[in-house]
């Protein structure tokens, strides 16, 4: 049996200099995410807000009343940002937290 490991288009020489190494993608800025998660809903709870944030709400969920999804245009709010407004505002999350780029 024989294994073949992919081979890759760029290679990264160790002796690049810094002016070099400056120009490589070697990070990542933050990009926009949607996050899905499942929440427990308080009664008589209005439609939810959370300045920053797109909120999409479907009554179907696996452990909670429902399964929220999140979007931000803004790579600097994060998910501690979401929990803490969603906690404020009576909401319990629940579960694992699946996140999707943007």
């Amino acid at each position: 049996m024989t294994f073949t490991l992919p081979r890759f288009s760029r290679r990264i020489d160790p002796m690049t200099s810094p002016e070099q190494s400056a120009t490589l993608p070697h990070t990542e800025t933050p990009k926009p995410a949607d996050f899905f998660l499942e929440v427990v809903l308080p009664a008589g709870l209005t439609p939810i807000q959370i300045p920053g944030w797109t909120l999409k709400l479907w009554p179907q969920a696996r452990l909670g009343d429902a399964t929220l999804q999140a979007h931000t245009e803004d790579a600097s709010l994060t998910y501690g940002s979401l929990t803490d407004a969603l906690h404020a505002q009576g909401i319990q999350t629940l579960g694992v937290v699946r996140r999707r780029a943007a």
